[in-house]
């Protein structure tokens, strides 16, 4: 019977693949938890295919960035605050 020593379980091949999968993932979930700036969050708003958590986050995130940002950031970062305000999420005094 075969002796199953680590040398022989964890080969150059398995451990490359190991690391390529490892990568993958780790690549895909940095791209998925990226939090966007102000024109990614006026994207995510317009593209429209956000649920209630995604769209009061990037809407949140909208009225924060939109102060400090262009005049098209500052429109979309006081409209993110009327969104908030009406669907009554609050704002928490974003714009002193």
């Amino acid at each position: 019977m075969p002796e199953t020593t680590s040398e022989r379980v964890l080969t150059p091949r398995l451990i490359g693949f190991l690391l390529l999968v490892v990568s993958v993932v780790g690549v895909s979930v940095a791209g998925r938890f990226q939090s966007p700036g102000i024109e990614g969050c006026i994207e995510l708003l317009a593209d429209g295919d956000l649920d209630l958590e995604e769209r009061q986050r990037t809407l949140r995130r909208t009225a924060s960035l939109g102060p400090g940002s262009d005049a098209r950031g500052q429109v979309a970062g006081c409209l993110a605050a009327l969104a908030l305000q009406v669907a009554g999420w609050g704002v928490f005094d974003l714009f002193d």
